[in-house]
């Protein structure tokens, strides 16, 4: 009865365990397996475990010899026959051959009974042959963060080693601290703060935040400081977004962009990347800030700062504060308004402009806009700074293009067009330059510019009193450019605009700018305008064909090739039928 029962209990057992054996697992069989395993034990006969079983175990063994591979000569080691390398305790580094102390021998291998496989199967399982680490896993806190001594990863031991150099250190040391934790996470290849550093990266930024508001009015190592916060922001985690405003260091950055603390640009460029890092998390979070004093503090930034990264960073903020913020979306709209007064400063115009183009084209603007902007546009394009004026061109054919409000500009090209049609100086100054070109008085100023600097130096032509009056010519073509570039935008959009401005004048216009040869940069830009204008209207393309006449002029592409196609007596001409023409039109 009992050997009937010895033999129930043996093949229970065995096949209880065969998934485990022949899956190679190391994990512990079930509570039913074990009592099972019990129950056998306590017979006196157990029945041989078969084939099978010993076959796995065999296999498994021959997969841990090869995971035991020396990486010299990538051959497999054996569990009982290779010698052991010895662990450096003091430097947690492993010897050459990368295999751990294998002095406790494996137990050989078991040719009896199922019980002799069990425990043979327990003592290897908790053997230190199986506890070691491969050879590519060496506890070396830089090439192997995730390698662990006494359940700490080595990257956590290496933190709180520093943590404690900086708790204990003058300024001095924990500057070196700030300086070789950016170094190790720069080489490390990991996703997160906690996975890299797990607890010990909140015991040190604790310490950093504290330390910044600390050696804010020393302005002691602010960049390097701005510079780790930077990294911890870098992985967007939740809780050290968390910790950042917990901490009240966001006021102390706050308090780096005003006139309070004289920073420089580059710590105020630093900490509006830091606080942008903060905003890209969520509506809560660019409430809080706003709520705090942010958008005062960016706009004294703004009218204060000289550098133009600084500014463009500033601007790229209130952006982002502005969208998915309609609580405070009227505030920043307002201060972008403020910035684009005219007694303000270009870089600062250039910031608003380029904010609510941006704005503009992510579809953000309100329907009031256009009302709101164009008359301040307009007005930006008469200004001195030629960056000014074309940005303010940029921003305005956005603006037509999103809201389709061309009506609101149709006055402003007819009068643009009025005023340059009607000008008899502009007429007058036409015949006087030709005259003197076809009787040889001298070159004009921009040949001479352009001859003078082959010899001298840029600096010596703008200081001279001919340079100054060449700059001031170039930047008024350049603003009648640009006006003009926005007429015939318009133009293009609009069908009905287009044969009022033909009816008005927009053809001899264009062709009386293109035969003024004492403004080079106004012919070029004037005629592919021409050749457009002639796709788009038909009466036009027959006032150019009526005053050109020459079939090389009328094909001319480029400004050299269209000077280059004709004589002086030829422009003559064509000078000749253009004022018939404009006279039969005043009459």
């Amino acid at each position: 009865m009992g050997r009937q029962r010895c033999g129930d209990s043996s093949h229970a057992t065995t096949r209880a365990l065969r998934p485990h054996l022949l899956a190679g697992s190391m994990q512990q069989p079930s509570a039913a397996v074990c009592k099972a395993h019990r129950r056998g034990e306590e017979l006196v006969e157990v029945r041989p475990c078969a084939s099978t079983e010993r076959h796995a175990i065999h296999a498994w063994v021959a997969r841990q010899n090869s995971m035991l591979a020396c990486p010299e000569t990538d051959q497999p080691r054996s569990l009982s026959t290779e010698p052991a390398a010895k662990l450096n305790a003091n430097e947690h580094e492993m010897a050459p051959c990368g295999v751990a102390d294998l002095t406790a021998s494996v137990p050989s291998f078991p040719s009896g009974s199922c019980s002799d496989n069990l425990a043979w199967l327990d003592n290897i399982r908790n053997s230190a042959a199986i506890q070691i680490h491969q050879p590519h896993m060496a506890r070396n806190p830089r090439t192997n963060p995730l390698s662990t001594v006494d359940g700490m990863m080595a990257s956590e031991m290496w933190l709180q080693k520093h943590i404690q150099s900086f708790d204990t250190g003058n300024r001095r040391k924990r500057k070196q601290v700030l300086e070789d934790f950016l170094e190790y996470v720069k080489q490390s290849s990991l996703s997160g703060m906690e996975e890299l550093f797990s607890k010990e990266a909140h015991r040190f930024l604790l310490r950093l935040t504290s330390w910044f508001s600390v050696t804010l009015p020393l302005l002691y190592a602010l960049p390097l400081q701005l510079k780790v916060f930077l990294v911890f922001l870098e992985f967007r985690e939740q809780s050290v977004v968390r910790a950042f405003f917990e901490s009240g260091v966001v006021l102390s950055l706050m308090s780096t962009l005003v006139t309070d603390f004289d920073c420089t640009d580059e710590v105020r460029c630093l900490a509006v990347l830091v606080l942008h890092r903060l905003a890209l998390h969520g509506r809560t979070c660019k409430e809080v800030l706003c709520s705090k004093g942010l958008i005062p503090h960016l706009t004294e930034c703004i009218l204060d700062g000289l550098k133009w990264e600084t500014l463009k960073c500033a601007g790229l903020l209130l952006c982002e504060l502005f969208r998915s913020n309609p609580k405070y979306q009227e505030d920043i709209t307002k201060t972008f308004h403020s910035l684009l007064e005219s007694h303000r400063r270009p870089l600062v115009q250039r910031v608003a402009l380029s904010a609510f183009s941006a704005l503009v084209e992510e579809e953000y603007a309100g329907p009031e806009w256009p009302d709101q902007l164009i008359p301040r546009l307009l007005s930006l394009m008469d200004g001195h700074d030629m960056r000014v004026c074309s940005d303010s061109y940029t921003f305005l054919c956005a603006l037509v293009r999103s809201f389709n409000c061309d009506t609101k500009l149709w006055e402003f090209a007819r009068e643009i067009l009025d005023s340059y049609a009607q000008d008899v100086d502009a007429w007058a100054q036409l015949e006087v330059a030709s005259e003197r070109a076809a009787r040889g008085m001298g070159p004009t100023a921009s040949q001479r510019i352009a001859d003078r600097l082959r010899t001298q130096a840029e600096t010596e032509i703008l200081r001279s009193p001919e340079g100054c009056n060449y700059t001031e010519t170039a930047r008024g073509e350049a603003a009648f450019v640009l006006k003009l570039s926005l007429v015939m935008f318009l133009t293009k959009r609009s069908p009905e605009l287009c044969r009022d401005l033909v009816d008005r004048g927009l053809t001899e216009t264009l062709l009386m700018c293109l035969l003024d040869i004492a403004h080079p940069l106004r012919q070029a830009a004037v005629l592919p305008e021409i050749h457009r204008l002639q796709l788009l209207s038909k009466r036009a393309r027959q006032i150019v064909e009526g005053i050109l006449v020459k079939r090389e002029l009328l094909r001319a592409v480029t400004l050299d090739q269209f000077m280059a196609a004709g004589s002086h007596e030829d422009f003559a001409r064509v000078r000749l039928r253009l004022r018939s023409l404009q006279r039969g039109q005043q009459k």
